[in-house]
Formats: C-alpha cells, structure tokens, sequence
C-alpha cells in the first residue's frame, strides 16, 4: 500500500508538468468543406474547398434536390437552406431533407461554422431549375389568315393565298420567352428566329406548302410541333395530255403546243377528247364548231363532239384554279367526205337512157356504125373526188370534172363505158356503168345521095370499115 501511495504522488506532479508544457487546446476555425454534392445535375465549377459559387442546371420535372456535404474538421457544425426557407443542421456525409425547387432559379446555402463557433463560411449553389413549355402564345402569317382563328393548344392550320404571293413570313411568339424557335417549308431545312419578330422569308411554289413552327422549350428536350398548310392558288392551265378517238394528233402532243391538225375517216360522225390537267385543280371544258362547252373530267373521255363533213374546230380550254389564267388548245379535225356521186353525166355521140340521176349507176346508150369512138362528160357533186373514165376494161384514164374526156375507143357491137368516182375518202367508190352499142353492118333504109349526075339509091348494108355499101359499090 505505500508503495501505492508512493506511485501516485511521483505521478500527479509529473502530469501537472506535461500539462502546463504544451499550454491550452484553442478550438478549431476550419469552416471548410472537403466534400459537396447534389441529387441532380452537376456543380459547375467541380467542387474545391476554397471555391464557394457553384450553378447546376437540372430539368423541369426535378421538383426538389438533396445536398450532400462533408465538413474537413470534425467539430465544425453544417447547415442548409434553399431560397432563405430556414437553416437546417446535417450530418457530415449524408443527404439533407429535399429541398423544394421552384420553377427558374433557385438558391442553395450551405453554411459550415467552424468548432470556434465564430468562424463560419457559407458555399451557394444557384440551381436553375429549366423550363420545359413549348407553346405558343400567339402565331401569324403575312400572306394569308390562319383556318382555324390561333390557339395556342391548337398546333394544326390551313391558309389560302393568291397566285401573286409567292413567298411569307410567320410570327411566333412563344409563352416562354427562353423557348427557342425554328420554321422549315417543305422540308427546305431549319432557319431560327427571334420570338414576336418575322421569320426568314419563307418560298411558296404552286399548290400547298406544308410551314413546320418547332418550339424547343429551355430543357433542351421538350418541343412541340406547329404547322400551317398554305395552298397558294394555282395559274397553271396546261394540259398534262390530250388524246382523240379517232384519228391521230399532228404533232405529238407537247404542253407547250397550243396548234394540232387530225383527219378522221368519212363514217367518223363524232370525236371524244380525253384530256389531263397539268395542275388537277384546273378545270377542262371542250367544244365542237362553236358549240356549247362541256365541262370534262380529268382523264375521262368527254360527251360526243359531233362533226361536219369537211373541217371542223375542237377546242379544248383550260381554266387554272385561280379563275383566271385560261389556255385553249385547238385542234383542226378534217372529217373526209365520203360523196362518190357525180352532179352530172354525159356522152358523146349518144344519149343517156334512162335520163342521169346522181342516184342512178347505170345507164344505156347507142351510137351508129361510123361512130368509131365517144368521149364522156363528168362533173363531180363534191369538189374533192377524183374523177376516172375506161372503155371495154382497158385502163383507166384520169378526167377533169367538167370537161369532156378522151376519145375511147368503140367496138362494133356492146361496149362498157366506166365512169369511176373516187371521194375525198378514198375508201368510198361508186361506177357509173355506161353499156354502149355500136351498131352492127346490115340493112339500112337511107338515102344515099350519089356523088356525081343527081342520082340517088338506098343503102343496101354497112360494112365493117363503115362504109356503105351502094349496088355492089362502098361509098
């Protein structure tokens, strides 16, 4: 036991003097941090100790954030707030309640207080929490109005514009103003503009045009769509193709050509025109002669156009959409005449039995032993047939209507007199078929004056030769 006692009074001085050595503990004013973090987004700058502004950008659908900090002094004491809501003390190393984050920017505290209770340093984290609207408040186009009237929940529309406006602008302006906006026409490719000023010049060719309005909200992600369909009026009144039933186009058929001719056989009565619009908002109507206009479908072959022997005019015309633009294409149908049938009909010597009608083909005629050949007088009913004339099968013989023929020759006895008719058509014919006698030699009852003394006898007989046989004498 003394031994004891001994032991600790040599150890209580020996304390005393290593205390009152090393002097009081002053108490720590480290205020940093060694660590921060937060549940979305990324600190900008990356964390350091000595640097205390920091932002981080996080989406709109982040509606609160953690924050997670690590103090470098153990004593030191960490407190948070969001948007002066109120401190809150953490624990070094893990996650604070979440902080609610309004829409935009909000302020992130986190204060550490050194273990001296004095020192204290204070790090900020701006958060912008990015706005995810991408609509519209209003929207307009120059050339036109917007079918239906704007809404900004309505991201469909239609417009129609005059043939003159060739080109628009549109108006946008968005509800957020850190949207951004683009707009394309027919995918010609993506022009920005500025919200509430005109776009870029937009082009419009003939027919719709399909106006794409893309607002991107700030997030970057969330956009939404709107388009206008402007349909420009069309003043295209070309044909695309143009077709007849009968009958061939001269020449081929070119957009460009306004001029066609066509000749159709005599027993083509009518003509049907199958026509095709270059722009199918135009409209066709077709005519005969000066007739009524008759409106004719694309592609579809139109009413009778009734035609005359002769020429004839069809019209085609074309009305483009804007009601005024008008191209006629004329085509010059020639419809050949199928009249075989001769005015007039006459030989020479001889006559005609029964007497010439234009309806009758075949007639009969007689001439007397000394006529040795006849000649024929045609005249034609239409000016455009060609005119032929043969005895007895030989060849035919061209004639001039009007005007006798050459001599064809007779034999004695039946002859066959053709007269052919050839129309305008040269399918159409029509013979005329003269049967022609030459009277035979034989016993004739005529005075013959004698040459020579006054003295008359008979004839006895014709001869072969024509000459007349006189008692036993040719005269």
């Amino acid at each position: 036991m003394l031994l004891g006692i001994l032991a600790g009074v040599v150890l209580i001085p020996l304390l005393l003097a290593a205390c009152s050595l090393s002097g009081p503990q002053e108490p720590s004013a480290n205020a940093d941090l060694q660590d921060l973090g937060i549940s979305s987004g990324t600190l900008v700058p990356a964390f350091a100790p000595g640097a205390t502004a920091y932002t981080v950008g996080v989406a709109d659908d982040v509606e609160s954030v953690t924050v997670t900090a690590a103090k470098a002094s153990p004593r030191a004491r960490i407190e948070v707030q969001a948007n002066g809501s109120g401190w809150e003390e953490i624990m070094s190393g893990s996650p604070c309640s979440p902080l609610s984050m309004d829409p935009g920017m909000n302020t992130v505290e986190v204060r550490v207080t050194a273990e001296d209770t004095v020192t204290s340093k204070v790090y900020t984290i701006e958060v912008y929490r990015l706005s995810a609207e991408a609509l519209l408040d209003s929207l307009a186009i120059s050339a036109g109005t917007l079918d239906p009237a704007f809404e900004s929940q309505t991201v469909s529309y239609g417009s129609s514009v005059a043939n003159a406006a060739d080109t628009t602008t549109v108006t946008a302006v968005a509800t957020d103003y850190r949207s951004t906006l683009q707009v394309q026409v027919n995918g010609g490719g993506w022009q920005s503009f500025d919200s509430g000023s005109p776009s870029p010049v937009l082009s419009l060719i003939e027919g719709d045009n399909l106006i794409e309005i893309k607002v991107t909200a700030e997030d970057g992600v969330t956009s939404s769509l709107y388009t206008i369909t402007v349909h420009r009026i069309s003043a295209n009144a070309e044909l695309s193709a143009l077709a007849i039933s009968a009958g061939t186009l001269d020449p081929v058929f070119d957009a460009s050509t306004t001029s066609y001719s066509a000749t159709v056989d005599s027993g083509v009565g009518f003509l049907k025109v199958t026509t095709s619009p270059a722009d199918a908002a135009a409209a066709i109507h077709v005519q005969a002669n000066g007739g009524v206009w008759q409106l004719c479908a694309p592609g579809v072959a139109s009413s009778s156009l009734w035609l005359d022997v002769g020429d004839n005019t069809v019209s085609v015309r074309v009305t483009a959409e804007d009601g005024i633009t008008r191209k006629t294409y004329t085509i010059a149908v020639r419809r050949l005449s199928g009249n075989a049938q001769l005015a007039s009909l006459m030989v020479s010597p001889g006559t005609l039995v029964p007497a010439f009608s234009s309806a009758t083909a075949v007639y009969a005629s007689t001439v007397t032993g000394v006529d040795g050949s006849m000649t024929v007088t045609a005249a034609v009913a239409d000016a455009l047939p060609s005119l032929e004339a043969r005895m007895n099968a030989e060849g035919w013989q061209a004639l001039s209507s009007g005007s006798p023929s050459p001599a064809l020759p007779l034999v004695l006895g039946s002859n066959t007199l053709e007269v052919r008719v050839t129309a305008e058509d040269p399918a159409v014919t029509q013979v005329y078929t003269v049967s022609v006698a030459r009277r035979c030699p034989g016993a004739l009852d005529v005075e013959f004056a004698m040459l020579g003394g006054g003295i008359t006898a008979r004839a006895l007989a014709l001869q072969a030769d024509g000459k007349v046989l006189v008692g036993g004498s040719s005269y």
